[in-house]
């Protein structure tokens, strides 16, 4: 039987506007999330994300745009079809929990590929979403003035992010500024 949907869920350690700016913007979604991104943020607007270490991108149609809620995009899940012919559908639910996220991400519609699609896709994704969603959690946390970690010269993990056990906690070491500071700051030290 062919299992239709990957469901991951977590809790992040930043407010929901960081998370969902994460998510959203093609500046922060290139940082945690391949390392390439061009989204037109608006329901029928087209996305584009990219992984040079794989020399490979995929297209997207944005479904969903309910801010700070709900962002959902269909994919190509088959290459050189389009969207439009074979995709799957990533939805992303955010919730508030305090100063903290809960995300819960979806992604469906694996049961419809053609066989000899589905199994390398459903596989990939599965552990791409486990990789791609422990790489937002860190990079949202760093860069994120709430309960955030600071990771100046850190080196990288093989999946781009600084390693976290040698990162600082605000309490060591504060850091007041703006997200879009702190996700410079993380670029720096994620790139070496």
């Amino acid at each position: 039987m062919r299992v239709n949907e990957i469901r991951r869920e977590l809790v992040v350690d930043a407010p929901i506007e960081k998370v969902w700016e994460a998510l959203t913007a093609s500046e922060h979604l290139s940082k945690w999330f391949g390392d390439s991104a061009e989204v037109d943020l608006r329901p029928g607007g087209r996305a584009r994300f990219g992984w040079s270490e794989f020399d490979a991108s995929t297209e997207a149609i944005v479904e969903v745009v309910d801010r700070p809620f709900r962002f959902s995009f269909r994919w190509e899940s088959l290459k050189d079809t389009p969207v439009e012919q074979a995709s799957t559908l990533v939805e992303f639910s955010l919730e508030s929990a305090g100063e903290r996220t809960r995300l819960l991400l979806v992604e469906s519609g694996f049961a419809a590929l053609p066989e000899d699609a589905y199994d390398h896709r459903f596989e990939e994704n599965s552990s791409g979403w486990t990789s791609e969603l422990e790489d937002l959690s860190v990079y949202v946390s760093a860069v994120s003035p709430v309960g955030s970690i600071h990771c100046p010269g850190v080196p990288s993990s093989s999946h781009g992010t600084p390693n976290i056990e040698s990162c600082t906690t605000d309490e060591e070491n504060p850091q007041p500024g703006s997200f879009e500071k702190r996700a410079d700051e993380y670029e720096r030290s994620a790139t070496g």
